[in-house]
């Protein structure tokens, strides 16, 4: 998973998605920006995951893109 405060959104690695077997949550095709300006066509987003920053606890919003990991 990537929370990055410098983008519009979240961003789940689709491999961890079905490895996991979470909902997915049909969305309109999105266009993900990487660093090198290529854009990547995406779909889909998995709604309300449970996150844990120190003590912090929120509920984000992940659209699925494959991290390349």
């Amino acid at each position: 998973m990537l929370i990055d405060c410098g983008t519009t959104h979240n961003l789940i690695s689709v491999k961890l998605v079905k490895e996991l077997e979470l909902e997915v949550t049909p969305t309109n095709p999105y266009f993900v920006e990487v660093g090198d300006e290529h854009k990547i066509r995406c779909q889909g987003m998995y709604k309300s995951l449970p996150t844990e920053l120190q003590d912090l606890q929120l509920r984000q919003n992940c659209y699925l893109f494959e991290l390349g990991f």
